[in-house]
């Protein structure tokens, strides 16, 4: 007899996924999501089984993650014991609308499989629809602050001397953060004054070609100049101990904090 468990078909739609050569980003948001709603419809409804859940179960556990709060249920009491929920600061306010969104977007596409396979008679997702969302303009960097910004970083030092050169490249560039930590020297055309990215770094999974600056370019050179003094490695804008950067590493909140300088993140790459 077919499984038709939610647990199986979650582990089955998973191999899937993998097999398809999805980012790990991406797995791990299919897989968050779905035992969330694997471990809500048994302990809220007994359902332990895909063909069971209808269009009115999504909707309910639509209605319940609006009402309910972030960081309120887990997949499994593991994961709450070592994350200590009711220690963060939003802890129960309300889960955004854009959060919701990804929650539905990634049942739609469980679904969906699930629909293609044959497996169930009828798509509970098929009439289901986002929640509506007001979309926040993009918030600018004035020159003021960006001067500000960079001025606070002392070259003297490795890695405030590579997160000058990141910044201004950036900038230059629109390129991203994520594609920025992992740039390889052979990436790197100066004489042309072009970086090309490559798909499995990019957010398109397509290659793009970014130009920048003579300007970028001299702090570009200057800033390998020192690198190689301290550091052998392929990457542009590795850690001083050769290692692949993290974009966690790069944010340094620390000085934005200190600036006070509002509304801009490590990916506000634009200014007036």
């Amino acid at each position: 007899m077919y499984d038709l468990s939610i647990e199986y078909q979650i582990d089955e739609f998973m191999i899937y996924c993998r097999s398809r050569e999805l980012r790990a980003k991406t797995l791990e948001s299919y897989e968050h999501t779905l035992r969330l709603f694997e471990r809500w419809c048994n302990d809220e409804l007994n359902i332990t089984q895909v063909d069971q859940v209808t269009e009115s179960v999504i909707r309910r556990y639509i209605t319940n993650l609006q009402e309910r709060g972030k960081y309120t249920f887990y997949a499994n009491e593991k994961s709450k014991e070592q994350n200590f929920p009711e220690r963060r600061r939003d802890f129960r306010k309300p889960v955004s609308a854009a959060t919701i969104n990804n929650y539905i977007r990634n049942l739609r596409v469980f679904f969906n499989w699930l629909d293609s396979d044959y497996v169930l008679k009828k798509n509970p997702m098929k009439k289901v629809r986002q929640l509506k969302t007001n979309r926040n303009a993009k918030e600018y960097i004035s020159d003021a602050d960006f001067k500000r910004l960079v001025g606070q970083l002392d070259r003297s030092y490795f890695p405030e001397h590579r997160d000058y050169a990141m910044i201004i490249l950036m900038i230059d560039t629109g390129m991203r953060l994520g594609e920025c930590s992992v740039l390889m020297i052979e990436d790197l055309n100066l004489a042309k004054r072009q970086i090309l990215l490559r798909a499995e770094v990019t957010k398109g999974r397509k290659d793009r070609t970014v130009y920048f600056s003579q300007k970028t370019e001299s702090i570009l050179r200057r800033w390998l100049q020192y690198k190689d003094r301290y550091v052998e490695s392929p990457f542009v804008f590795p850690t001083k101990y050769s290692g692949i950067l993290s974009c966690i590493i790069t944010k340094r909140t620390y000085k934005l904090r200190k600036l006070e300088i509002k509304n801009i993140s490590a990916n506000t790459s634009c200014f007036s």
